[in-house]
């Protein structure tokens, strides 16, 4: 009996887990798009920041908030990340990341400004967008 009920409550549940975080499986965000393909260091731990970086290029002005403002998260956000990676031996991975976030926060502040979406798309008025700005 236990083993019934647990297989229907996680059928019941399963479409809520299927969906996911909208901020990182959404057709609106492409991860951290580097020019010809190219992978760069930290480019998956920094994906998670690079979505909602995304996001945020797209819903800024329907929220009042500036090309700026994105940037700043960004870098906050990939800062962030870096507290995850290993840091053992005196933390040298760690300050690689920091310094790879910075590279990333320049790249996008001072080459990616065509970007920014101005007005807003209209599915940046759905309820989940909000959530996606400005949070790591």
């Amino acid at each position: 009996m236990f083993s019934r009920i647990s297989l229907i409550t996680l059928l019941c549940l399963s479409p809520w887990f299927a969906r996911g975080d909208k901020c990182q499986t959404n057709q609106y965000i492409n991860g951290c798009s580097i020019p010809l393909g190219i992978h760069l260091f930290f480019q998956d731990t920094f994906t998670p920041s690079c979505n909602r970086h995304d996001i945020c290029y797209f819903c800024a002005d329907h929220y009042g908030k500036t090309k700026e403002d994105c940037d700043s998260t960004f870098h906050t956000n990939m800062k962030s990340a870096c507290n995850n990676v290993n840091k053992r031996f005196l933390l040298p991975a760690h300050y690689r990341c920091t310094a790879a976030a910075y590279t990333y926060f320049e790249a996008v502040s001072g080459f990616a400004g065509f970007a920014f979406e101005k007005p807003s798309p209209a599915w940046c008025a759905e309820s989940w967008t909000k959530s996606c700005l400005f949070l790591s």
